[in-house]
């Protein structure tokens, strides 16, 4: 099992970043990393039920493919999500204000099902978690920038 928590500081405020969020499909035009995004599921307008596919390519040469369905939304404070496919687990989205726009702390606790990439999480424990966090920051890098022009 891996548990991840990642802090990210967004310039705009936490309406703002919800809606970016929420937008799953534009994932790949900013956030290097995710190669194909698609919806499956819209869900309430809240976005609870919304339900995607996602894949994501890691910097270690290897890609993973999973689905996320919001199983509880707060908006635009927290969410919860539910993952299966490659990875399997759950991951949370909580947000706050602050003077310069929001942060985010965002965490998971996934744990690797693709058979391959399973038995090689063990001896690459180190460097899986050093990409998780490369990718993660990637994605907030995206975002500031996306949220800056926008």
């Amino acid at each position: 099992m891996f548990h991840f928590i990642s802090t990210w500081r967004l310039p705009a405020p936490p309406e703002r970043v919800w809606r970016e969020m929420a937008d799953v499909e534009s994932w790949p035009r900013w956030w290097p990393g995710c190669t194909e995004s698609t919806v499956i599921s819209a869900g309430s307008p809240d976005g609870l039920g919304r339900h995607g596919r996602l894949v994501v390519r890691s910097p270690l040469g290897f890609a993973l493919r999973f689905e996320m369905e919001i199983v509880m939304a707060r908006r635009p404070h927290e969410a919860r999500v539910r993952v299966g496919g490659d990875l399997v687990g759950s991951g949370n989205w909580r947000m706050r204000d602050v003077d310069s726009g929001a942060l985010a702390d965002i965490g998971w606790d996934v744990d690797i099902a693709h058979p391959g990439l399973r038995l090689a999480s063990v001896p690459l424990r180190r460097p899986m978690i050093w990409a998780h966090y490369r990718v993660m920051g990637a994605g907030e890098r995206g975002l500031a920038t996306r949220l800056h022009v926008g």
